[in-house]
C-alpha cells in the first residue's frame, strides 16, 4: 500500500526527516544568531551487542589488507602498520548502502582493527563502550565521551543541552550505557514522547506545552522551598552544602527553560510533528520509534538545542529487541528476542537466515545516521567553508565490539563528515594492525581524535590499562 502523502512522509522520502533543505534559509539565519560562532557538533550511534565485520566491509578492502583471510569474528590482521585503502568503495557494503544517497559515501571514512579491552566485553560493554573503562556491577567508572565533549567551549556554545541522549529499546529511560562521572549514570531518553516533551515542549501545541508548564511550574517552587530552607538554616555546614547544591541543580534548570522560551521563533521553524499527529510516536516496534527519534535529533541539531547527540540503537544492554516491521526476515516468520538471534545467527553464511537479519539491523540504524547527515549536508554553515555537516563528526560504533560474545579486539567504527574540522573522512577506509601489534590503535585514540578537533588535545580517554599509543589517529585527522 503506498505511504499517504503528508507533510511528514513527503519530508522523509527525501531522506531528510522533518527539517532539512526546506528550511534551510531560515535555519542559516537563526543558527547563525543564536550560537555566533559555529561549534563543534557531535553525533554518535551506538548499536547494541557489537557489529559484526562483514556488515561493513568491501572487497576492495580485502584486497587491499595482506592477512585477512576472512571479515568474520575477529582481525588477526598480520601487517603491522595501519594500512589505508583510499577509494574502498563504502557504499557497496551490505549496511552501508544509504551512503550513496546525496553522496555522502564522500564524506565517510571506515575504520577496522581498533579494540576497546578496557571497555569490558561479553554481551555488552555497558557504560565501557563510551567511556573506555570497564563498568563495575553496572556502574560506570568513568565520564563517557559524549559528555566529555558536551562540557568542552568549542562545542558546548551555551546551547540549552549540553547532550541530547535518545534510542530505542524497553523502558522510558535506560542508564546503562553513559556517564556523567563515575558512579553517575546519565539517561538515555527511549520514550520519543518524552523525548519530544522534553525538547520542544516549550513551542509544542498540545500536552507538550502542558508539560513544560507544569514543568516550570513546580521548578518555581522548589526553588522557593530552598531558598526558604537556606534562610531559616540552622544545621551543620555538609546538610548546608547540600542545601546549596539542591538549589544550583534548580537554577540551572530555570536557566535553560529561559533559554528555551527565547528559542521559540527558531525552535519553531525545525520543530517535528507533534505526538499527536505522528503515530510512530505510539509504536512499540522498534525502527518505527527510531525514526522519529531520527527526526528529534535532526531538529535538535538544526535549531541549535544541542551540539552532541546519543543515539542508542540497543546500546547499554537494552539489545535483546523484537523486530515485528522486519518479520518476513526471521527463519519461518518466527519472531525471537535479540539474544536468541544473536546465537542463531552464530555460524551461519552473511546471507543466510539470522545473520542476514542481523547485519539487516546494522544497515537499518546506519541508514537512519545517514539521513542525519544529509539533513546537515543540506543546511550551508553561515559564515564559513562548508554544510553542518562538514563542522559535524559523526561515529556509528558497538558497544560490545565484533559479535555476540565479544573479546572486544574489534571494534568497526563508521565516521561522517567533519572536513572542516580536518577529518580524512574521503571514502576511505583505514585498517589498523591487529591486538599485540605496536601499532595497534584502540576506540580511546578515536575519542581523542574527536577531543582534538574541537581543541582539546588529551593524550588519553578512559582507564588506560592496555593502552598502545596516546593522542588521536593522525590517519583519519589532521590538525586545521
Amino acid at each position: 500500500m503506498p505511504m499517504p502523502l503528508n507533510r511528514r512522509n513527503f519530508l522523509r522520502a527525501l531522506g531528510i526527516g522533518a527539517s532539512g533543505a526546506l528550511v534551510a534559509p531560515l535555519l542559516k539565519s537563526t543558527i547563525a544568531s543564536a550560537n555566533g560562532t559555529i561549534p563543534c557538533r557531535f553525533v554518535i550511534f551506538v548499536e547494541g551487542n557489537g557489529i559484526e565485520p562483514k556488515a561493513v566491509h568491501t572487497s576492495a578492502i580485502a584486497n587491499a589488507v595482506v592477512g585477512s583471510s576472512t571479515m568474520d569474528g575477529n582481525r588477526q590482521y598480520t601487517h603491522e602498520t595501519p594500512i589505508t585503502v583510499p577509494n574502498a568503495d563504502l557504499s557497496s557494503a551490505r549496511a552501508l548502502v544509504s551512503l550513496a544517497d546525496g553522496g555522502i559515501v564522500n564524506k565517510s571514512a571506515l575504520l577496522l582493527g581498533l579494540s576497546n579491552q578496557d571497555a569490558g566485553g561479553g554481551h555488552t560493554s555497558g557504560h565501557g563502550a563510551l567511556s573506555c573503562a570497564r563498568q563495575n556491577g553496572g556502574i560506570p567508572q568513568a565520564i563517557s565521551i559524549d559528555h566529555y565533549l558536551g562540557q568542552l567551549p568549542a562545542v558546548q556554545r551555551e546551547s540549552p543541552f549540553d547532550v541530547v541522549r535518545v534510542g530505542m529499546g524497553s523502558g522510558r529511560l535506560n542508564y546503562g550505557l553513559c556517564a556523567f562521572d563515575n558512579s553517575k549514570p546519565a539517561p538515555v531518553i527511549h520514550d520519543p514522547t518524552l523525548a519530544f516533551n522534553t525538547l520542544f515542549g516549550s513551542v509544542a501545541a498540545g500536552a507538550g506545552q502542558e508539560v513544560f508548564r507544569t514543568r516550570g511550574e513546580l521548578l518555581d517552587i522548589g526553588r522557593e522551598d530552598v531558598n526558604k530552607a537556606l534562610a531559616a538554616f540552622s544545621g551543620n555546614s555538609s546538610e548546608r552544602a547540600k542545601l546549596e547544591a539542591y538549589l544550583s541543580s534548580i537554577e540551572q534548570m530555570v536557566a535553560r527553560r529561559q533559554k528555551l522560551e527565547g528559542m521559540a521563533s527558531q525552535l519553531q521553524a525545525v520543530k517535528p510533528t507533534e505526538p499527536a499527529d505522528e503515530p510512530l510516536y505510539a509504536s512499540e516496534a522498534p525502527y518505527d520509534r527510531l525514526l522519529v527519534q531520527t527526526d528529534l535529533v535532526i531538529a535538535s541539531l538544526l535549531g541549535g538545542l544541542t551540539n552532541v547527540a546519543v543515539v542508542s540503537c540497543g546500546g547499554g544492554g537494552a539489545w535483546g529487541m523484537t523486530y515485528p516491521t522486519l518479520s518476513g526476515l526471521y527463519p519461518g516468520g518466527d519472531i525471537v528476542r535479540g539474544h536468541t538471534l544473536r546465537h542463531s545467527a552464530a555460524g551461519q553464511a552473511p546471507d543466510v537466515g539470522y545473520r542476514y537479519l542481523l547485519h539487516e539491523l546494522t544497515k537499518r540504524n546506519i541508514d537512519e545516521m545517514a539521513r542525519i547527515a544529509r539533513a546537515l549536508d543540506a543546511v550551508d554553515e553561515p559564515n564559513a567553508n562548508g554544510t553542518m555537516l562538514d563542522h559535524t563528526v559523526m561515529i556509528y560504533m558497538p558497544d560490545n565490539g565484533e559479535k555476540h560474545h565479544s573479546s572486544c579486539e574489534e571494534w568497526a567504527a563508521l565516521v561522517i563528515g567533519g572536513g572542516a574540522l580536518g577529518f580524512n573522512t574521503d571514502g576511505r577506509s583505514i585498517v589498523y594492525p591487529r591486538v599485540g601489534r605496536t601499532e595497534h590503535r584502540e576506540i580511546e585514540n578515536l575519542f581523542c581524535t574527536l577531543a582534538h578537533s574541537a581543541g582539546d588535545a588529551i593524550a588519553g580517554f578512559g582507564s588506560g590499562q592496555n593502552r598502545y599509543a596516546e593522542g588521536p589517529l593522525p590517519e583519519l585527522w589532521q590538525s586545521v
